[in-house]
């Protein structure tokens, strides 16, 4: 009369097997989908749950996802096809809901190269093609979707910011009279504080860039200054210092970026004959400030 076999003894024997087959299939460093097509034709003969054999060699999985990680980050360039192929590596060897934080170490490399590149090519990303063809381009590396969209949003920032650098400038309604023919192009609440007053004496009114001045509207430190008067625009942390005429001073706004683009774009529109358009590939530092 035969002995049943230990059924514990019989699984544990053929999941020690499974291990000796992975670990023999990753020896060489790959793990293509045609070698675990084999592995898992092998655990189906055995009688294997894939799922439990899968989750039996995990500490080898994970040791061989990691070094396959580090030989992507090795060289320092990332690619497309290289996170990918991780990504598909990864499905393939069961660890999708693995934290892997060398994983996001390529993300992040990936996300600070095409953020680099976004800024390289800033000043000619006024053409809708080249803004199309980098959306594209980020969408081939397959990032997480946090990551995808602060780079979506930054394109779309730079393409908003060298639109108004080639003097594409918006056309709006303003909320005030202007002369005849005069074209508003930015109408904001905003603070002004002139050169030499106390940070009490910041006055608050209306802000407005047009086609003939730039002026600050409100019942203290009001001002007016025509293009060929515009000296100086330089950005801050909460606004834009302007210089004009002989004077100047600080003023408070939302999204200083913008504002102060919006001028030195006007500014290469109305004060064409002394300020030429920018020529390099980079849009302007306004940390540094523009003489207009």
């Amino acid at each position: 009369m035969f002995r049943n076999r230990n059924p514990q003894r019989e699984l544990d024997r053929k999941l020690n097997l499974f291990r000796e087959s992975f670990i023999l299939l990753i020896a060489d460093g790959r793990y293509p989908p045609e070698r675990q097509q084999r592995l898992y034709q092998a655990a189906q003969q055995a009688g294997l749950d894939w799922q439990l054999a899968r989750r039996y060699v995990v500490g080898e999985a994970k040791a061989f996802f990691e070094d396959s990680i580090r030989r992507v980050i090795a060289d320092g360039r990332i690619t497309p096809d290289e996170i990918k192929d991780l990504l598909s590596l990864q499905r393939r060897l069961g660890l999708e809901l693995d934290n892997a934080p060398l994983l996001e170490r390529v993300f992040a490399m990936a996300e600070q190269k095409i953020h680099a590149m976004i800024l390289e090519r800033a000043a000619y990303l006024s053409n809708k093609k080249i803004v199309e063809g980098l959306k594209q381009n980020i969408s081939e590396f397959s990032l997480p979707r946090e990551r995808t969209d602060r780079l979506y949003a930054l394109l779309d920032e730079q393409h908003a910011m060298a639109k108004l650098m080639v003097g594409e400038l918006p056309i709006l309604q303003p909320s005030v009279t202007l002369y005849k023919k005069e074209i508003c192009h930015l109408d904001i609440p905003a603070s002004f504080l002139p050169d030499g007053a106390p940070a009490k004496a910041s006055a608050s009114g209306k802000f407005l860039v047009t086609s003939e001045r730039v002026m600050f509207l409100g019942l203290e430190n009001p001002f007016a200054a025509t293009w060929p008067e515009m000296k100086h625009c330089k950005m801050h942390a909460h606004g834009v210092m302007l210089r004009y005429k002989a004077t100047g001073g600080v003023l408070f706004c939302p999204n200083p970026q913008y504002v102060a683009t919006l001028i030195i774009g006007a500014s290469h529109v109305y004060n064409r004959a002394r300020m030429p358009a920018p020529s390099n590939k980079r849009l302007p530092d306004l940390s540094n400030g523009v003489d207009l």
